[in-house]
């Protein structure tokens, strides 16, 4: 049977327990944006800076193929932890995150060879950070 819960209560499941809060409902409602309040990359950049852990980012770029093609391959070849975004105009950027040098060069081979063996011909960019020791952040933009 149902119960109402009103703003105060506490329900207990198991060992948890959740307290039932009002929440304010603004009288101008605005739409929610888009756009992240803050990029993956910036994330990725402030978490390299604190922990010196190299990234790096990749351009896809595969002329003529339609990019519900290349999606799915290149989901496949990446790690689950490696963000993933379109432009909406058939190319992709890969932010893989916790990645040497060798292994981006690797991650890369890999989505070429995965392209290649379906066909499809894409051209590649790649900028590591820190590529060198104490490289500014901007080496990546």
């Amino acid at each position: 049977m149902p119960t109402p819960f009103q703003a105060g209560d506490v329900v207990r499941i198991g060992d948890a327990a959740l307290v039932v809060q009002a929440v304010p409902v603004s009288a101008t409602p605005r739409p929610l944006s888009d756009a992240p309040l803050v990029s993956p990359l910036d994330v990725e950049l402030a978490r390299s800076a604190r922990s010196r852990s190299p990234f790096a980012v990749v351009q896809v770029i595969a002329p003529g193929s339609r990019p519900s093609d290349v999606l799915p391959i290149v989901r496949g070849t990446m790690r689950i932890t490696d963000v993933i975004k379109g432009d909406g105009q058939g190319g992709f950027q890969l932010l893989l995150v916790e990645t040497a040098p060798e292994q981006a060069t690797q991650a890369i081979d890999r989505l070429v060879h995965a392209l290649d063996s379906r066909g499809i011909s894409a051209k590649l960019g790649l900028a590591r950070y820190p590529e060198e020791p104490g490289a500014p952040p901007t080496a990546i933009v």
